[in-house]
């Protein structure tokens, strides 16, 4: 353990590696702050547009810029740095060590037919052992794929669900219908991927609506909210061991109350409002009764189509 920590921290903490490591950063983040500071101080909207898009789109955790930046940096490293004894030496000896298992395997797989007389049958055992193994890892790294792209496409339609009806509230927020998204989230997803993708589109429907001060409560908010509409919902169904239309209106009405809650103290507390904030939760009652009661629908809806089992999402509640 200490031989692994030891190896990981050479591995990041090279200096030549982190120098690399920044060039490549500003040629895949550095530019559109750059950009975004100079749009500020000669005041072209069009250098702010551009940059503050392309900045909004890097709050997504699985961009492909995270990825693109590791191996441009890796690619400097061994061009600048082709004899580097740390980043490079741990990669080779990590090259060597997958070579010699690689072929280790081949010599195995030579003899991997092994067959046993019984009642005149061969029985083919180490071959059909490895297929089923490469078939099982394919299909845990296809279900993961799938739930990645499914929870990427209900942020985004969390975030498009939020931006399109928007009405102020006294206390400079505004009610919308993304709370419908929120849920279907966490009954669909699971508490894991439900609750990133709701908090995720929440957030960013905040940033891009101008409510950039209520971003961080609403990534925890809505995230939350997720995730207790999956507990209750999951509690009950798994308590009377069938699916139940009230269970989703319970676990709708109770996350939904936390939703109120939650942006309450959130405004009296961080906000300043004290108990003015008070007044803000007339609007956010009627945004989640409206979520809760549209969301039900919806989930009753899809429940009966069997659409979890068509898309490989009823492992996320098991009744």
């Amino acid at each position: 353990m200490k031989r692994r920590f030891k190896t990981a921290v050479l591995f990041v903490l090279n200096p030549r590696f982190l120098f690399c490591f920044g060039l490549a950063w500003m040629l895949t983040n550095g530019w559109a702050y750059i950009l975004l500071a100079l749009g500020t101080w000669w005041n072209s909207s069009w250098m702010m547009a551009i940059s503050g898009t392309y900045l909004a789109l890097l709050w997504f955790p699985f961009t492909p810029e995270k990825l693109i930046t590791v191996f441009i940096a890796m690619g400097l490293l061994r061009w600048l740095f082709p004899n580097d004894p740390k980043t490079l030496g741990i990669l080779r000896e990590m090259h060597a060590k997958i070579c010699s298992g690689i072929q280790r395997h081949r010599n195995a797989s030579q003899t991997d037919i092994c067959i046993f007389e019984n009642d005149n049958r061969s029985i083919i055992t180490e071959n059909n052992n490895s297929k089923r193994l490469k078939r099982k890892f394919f299909m845990k790294r296809m279900v993961k794929l799938r739930q990645l792209v499914i929870a990427a496409m209900f942020a985004a339609l969390c975030c498009v669900a939020t931006l399109i009806v928007s009405i102020p509230t006294p206390t400079n927020g505004y009610v919308h219908m993304g709370d419908t998204v929120v849920l279907l989230c966490g009954w669909l997803l699971g508490p894991i991927w439900g609750g990133i993708a709701a908090g995720l589109g929440s957030m960013l429907a905040d940033i891009f609506s101008g409510y950039i001060l209520y971003a961080p409560a609403t990534l925890i908010i809505k995230g939350a909210v997720a995730i207790l509409g999956w507990l209750i919902f999951t509690v009950f169904c798994r308590l009377f061991r069938k699916y139940s239309v009230f269970a989703l209106i319970l676990s709708g009405v109770i996350a939904e109350c936390v939703m109120i809650f939650g942006y309450f103290l959130f405004e009296a507390l961080f906000c300043g409002y004290g108990w003015g904030a008070l007044a803000g939760i007339p609007a956010n009652t009627v945004q989640a009764v409206f979520g809760a009661s549209v969301g039900t629908v919806f989930m009753h809806l899809m429940e009966r189509m069997h659409i979890r089992e068509r898309f490989w999402l009823h492992s996320s509640i098991k009744y």
